[in-house]
């Protein structure tokens, strides 16, 4: 018995489920930023990079894949947004743990303003990050990352967890270095899906 394999295309709709998500806009401090039909945000030399419209009632959980450097060593932080402008309040707390090389470190901030990522430098970052709930105001939204750099002398690769502690929607996101004098240049590109 022959058995016929039914191949099913999404628009939009990438392997494992997730669908790519165009921000209907995107900000940035100094420097520029732009986002192109397809999805790919470019920054360059940004004090910060805001997505604007990227979160809705499509999807539940979003995954944001981020590839960019930092003018100095520095953590690279978040703040989530609503109708373009950035959620500051002192709601956010987060864990974090690092290593590099035989060293490893630990730290948990709360009741703080901001979400943190990971830590990044001049020669390059990578970032995976998963953002649960953002836009469903019966639940907090959480965030997980993952996160590496690498230059000619060192590698560190990391994991946080950010809470917001209240259940607000939200639309957006910003990011930046914890250090407001560094920017940041480089890509980022974000996913929805559903459980």
């Amino acid at each position: 018995m022959a058995i016929n394999r039914l191949n099913v295309s999404l628009s939009g709709v990438q392997p494992g489920g997730l669908a790519k998500i165009v921000p209907t806009s995107v900000a940035v401090g100094s420097g520029s930023g732009s986002v192109d039909s397809s999805g790919l945000v470019s920054f360059s030399g940004a004090s910060y990079i805001s997505l604007n419209g990227c979160f809705n009632s499509n999807f539940e959980h979003y995954t944001i894949m981020m590839w960019t450097n930092t003018s100095v060593f520095d953590e690279i932080r978040l703040r989530f947004r609503v109708n373009n402008a950035d959620n500051n309040s002192s709601t956010y707390s987060w864990q974090r743990f690092s290593a590099s090389g035989s060293a490893t470190g630990a730290a948990r901030v709360t009741s703080t303003t901001t979400g943190f990522v990971g830590y990044c430098d001049a020669t390059y970052g990578s970032f995976k990050l998963e953002v649960f709930n953002p836009n469903l105001n019966s639940k907090r939204t959480v965030t997980q990352s993952y996160s590496n750099f690498f230059s000619s002398t060192a590698i560190e690769w990391g994991a946080s967890t950010s809470v917001y502690a209240d259940t607000t929607s939200f639309d957006g996101i910003s990011f930046f270095p914890n250090n407001g004098a560094y920017n940041m240049t480089g890509t980022l590109r974000v996913y929805g899906y559903n459980n």
